[in-house]
């Protein structure tokens, strides 16, 4: 009577057992699609399984394409594997490691070794692989800065420029190159700060 019971109990909860162990599942990323609103994935979970058409679920204001080969976590609700999603893509390969002190944030691509390392102990931002954005914005700062004096120079001597009667303008171009805020060179200072903002 006993293992009568004992049968009966493992018969009915071992589909529930099999639909606990077929909620969670490590695949690999085989296709993804990134034409609508959340990005279509192909993974391919066990051996001979491979799911369709799955969304991937990501963060507010985050998103990424993870390359094929990927590694990702499947979630199936209920354990129905035609009802889930992937929820964490990962690609062990080529995740930079060893930059990151304790409490620290980086962001990365493979491609061309493009990082942002938000550093936790003093606030600052570190840019590694790509151009340094955020020396080339005081360059333009600068830059802005250097034109604006050159052109408020040029109006300072032009509007303070004396004028007189029949010499042909002779008088007013004298005054005005001789005036003290009219720039010395005919360029921007520096052959142009822009400029070198723009080639770097």
């Amino acid at each position: 009577m006993r293992s009568d019971m004992a049968s009966v109990v493992r018969r009915v909860i071992a589909p529930i057992q099999r639909r606990v162990r077929l909620m969670i599942a490590r695949g690999v990323v085989e296709a993804l699609q990134d034409t609508a609103g959340a990005q279509i994935v192909q993974v391919s979970l066990l051996a001979d399984e491979l799911r369709s058409e799955i969304e991937r679920w990501e963060n507010y204001g985050f998103t990424s394409r993870p390359s094929t080969g990927s590694e990702a976590l499947f979630l199936s609700l209920g354990g129905d594997r035609s009802h889930g999603a992937v929820v964490c893509i990962m690609d062990r390969t080529t995740r930079p490691t060893s930059i990151l002190a304790e409490g620290d944030v980086a962001l990365w691509e493979k491609t061309n070794g493009i990082r942002v390392r938000c550093k936790a102990a003093d606030g600052t931002v570190e840019l590694a692989g790509a151009a340094d954005f955020v020396a080339l914005a005081a360059k333009v700062d600068q830059a802005h800065s250097d034109i604006k004096t050159w052109v408020d120079g040029i109006v300072a001597a032009i509007t303070a420029g004396v004028p007189a009667p029949t010499d042909g303008g002779a008088a007013l171009k004298a005054s005005i190159l001789a005036h003290p805020q009219w720039p010395a060179a005919t360029v921007a200072p520096a052959s142009s700060a822009a400029e070198k903002v723009k080639a770097e």
